[in-house]
């Protein structure tokens, strides 16, 4: 199973922007969404 820090270390972003992503807030910008 991936963790949160996974995922960001994988798309390279912070954790932040795939905690913001996930919860579905608007501050992700669409250069990070792929």
């Amino acid at each position: 199973m991936y963790t949160i820090r996974d995922v960001a270390r994988l798309a390279g972003v912070s954790v932040g922007t795939v905690s913001n992503y996930i919860n579905g807030k608007e501050n992700v910008n669409e250069d990070k969404i792929e």
